[in-house]
């Protein structure tokens, strides 16, 4: 299986975890944007993602998310321009990446981070 081929199915397990939560998922193919996908609240409906962040918006808020598998990670600079486009565009920024590694019991298969 391609790199590519891995990525893709990461993605589609994001965006599937994603659309269980309440959210409108749409999926950026071929990495050409800042965003693997964009998860968008229902016309109407609070934000069904609830964080601890104080400054999350609460409505009509958008979620940018960044998906990474195996050992590629975003660098501190890509980190820190996904943030601020997100930020500068009413939404938040949301970087998962797949734990490595055999898991341990009670373990999350993802990591999740806020940007």
């Amino acid at each position: 299986m391609s790199t590519a081929t891995k990525g893709r199915a990461f993605e589609y397990e994001v965006r599937d975890y994603m659309k269980s939560l309440g959210w409108w998922v749409i999926r950026a193919a071929s990495s050409k944007g800042h965003f693997d996908l964009v998860c968008l609240p229902h016309f109407g409906s609070k934000n069904p993602v609830k964080t601890d962040r104080p400054w999350f918006p609460e409505d009509g808020a958008w979620i940018g998310v960044s998906c990474k598998s195996g050992s590629a990670r975003d660098s501190k600079k890509d980190r820190f321009e996904k943030g601020t486009t997100a930020f500068d565009h009413g939404g938040v920024c949301l970087f998962v990446r797949r734990r490595s590694g055999r898991l341990k019991p009670g373990e999350e298969r993802w990591i999740m981070e806020w940007a």
